[in-house]
C-alpha cells in the first residue's frame, strides 16, 4: 500500500486488506481511494490493516476505521392461534442474523496532550451479537 495515488485492482495476492479493497462496490471505490490518498498524504508511515473486519489506518496506538457497510438482518416468525374468544400469538424474533460487528459509536474526544488525538475515533461500542427471543402473547 505504498502508492498513495491509487490501489490497483489487478494485484492478486492473499492479502486480506487487498481482498477487502477489491470487494468494494464500484460506486464507493472513488471515495475510499480519496480517503486513502488523504490519510497517506498526512501520515506517510500509516499502516493499513484489517481490524473489526474493516480497513484501518494505524499510526502508533491511534487508528482510523474506514467502512460504509451495514449488513444487519433481523427477522420475525409468528403464528396466530385462535381458540374460541382467545387469541394466542407465538413467535420468535431473530436479531443480527449475519452476526455483524460494525462499530455503532466512536470516541469523539480529541486529546490535545496525546499524539494524534489519543484514542480519538476508536470504536467504543459495536452492534449487539446475534440473539433470538421467543415470545407468547395471549389475548382474551
Amino acid at each position: 500500500m505504498s502508492d498513495p495515488e491509487s490501489i490497483s485492482d489487478t494485484e492478486q495476492n492473499s492479502d486480506p486488506v487487498q481482498d477487502y479493497i477489491d470487494a468494494i462496490a464500484p460506486a464507493n471505490r472513488p471515495v475510499f481511494d480519496r480517503i486513502h490518498r488523504l490519510v497517506l498524504a498526512s501520515y506517510p508511515d500509516a499502516e493499513l490493516l484489517i481490524s473489526y473486519q474493516m480497513p484501518t489506518y494505524q499510526v502508533g496506538d491511534n487508528r482510523l476505521y474506514v467502512d460504509n457497510r451495514r449488513t444487519q438482518i433481523d427477522m420475525r416468525f409468528a403464528k396466530v392461534l385462535r381458540f374460541g374468544r382467545t387469541r394466542t400469538d407465538i413467535g420468535v424474533d431473530l436479531y443480527n442474523l449475519l452476526n455483524s460487528n460494525y462499530a455503532t459509536s466512536y470516541e469523539m474526544n480529541y486529546s490535545y496532550t496525546q499524539p494524534n488525538g489519543g484514542t480519538w475515533l476508536n470504536p467504543t461500542s459495536i452492534l449487539a451479537p446475534r440473539f433470538a427471543r421467543f415470545n407468547v402473547t395471549i389475548n382474551y
